[in-house]
């Protein structure tokens, strides 16, 4: 799976990319607000 240990790159980057998507999608609501 994408969680596997043998996959810590593949973890590192979907863990970024999800906190990014977060922080981002925050930031435009509270923006927007």
């Amino acid at each position: 799976t994408l969680w596997a240990p043998k996959d810590s790159v593949l973890q590192r980057v979907a863990r970024y990319g999800m906190v990014l998507l977060i922080l981002a999608e925050a930031g435009v609501w509270i923006w927007l607000r």
